[in-house]
């Protein structure tokens, strides 16, 4: 492996766990965002307790958002459209995951 290949590679070393770092205040805010501070998700027959989709949605967009943007600009693929596209990729998904993850599935992760 050439010097370029171990430098390129060195970057997402920072750009992965940046990446990760992000995902826990977006899993703490989706939730409180969803959930409410003090039902726990139980309580969706409450008219006061209708989960907040909007904020949701938005908090999730912006994650997407800022791990593709961390992701796109450490340069370890040298074509940036390459790049970029992946980024988006994996952005969307982990979004997708958090979505599914406090509004199908509360039990998974927080129980």
């Amino acid at each position: 492996m050439t010097k370029s290949r171990w430098l390129r590679l060195l970057h997402l070393l920072w750009a992965l766990p940046i990446a990760a770092a992000i995902q826990v205040p977006v899993a703490f805010a989706t939730r409180l965002s969803w959930c409410g501070v003090f039902t726990g998700c139980t309580n969706f027959g409450n008219r006061t307790d209708i989960p907040h989709v909007g904020e949701t949605l938005g908090i999730l967009l912006l994650d997407a958002v800022v791990t593709a943007g961390v992701l796109a600009l450490a340069p370890w693929i040298t074509p940036f459209r390459l790049r970029l596209w992946i980024a988006i990729v994996i952005g969307v998904a982990i979004a997708v995951f958090w979505l599914l993850n406090v509004t199908a599935f509360p039990h998974l992760l927080w129980r």
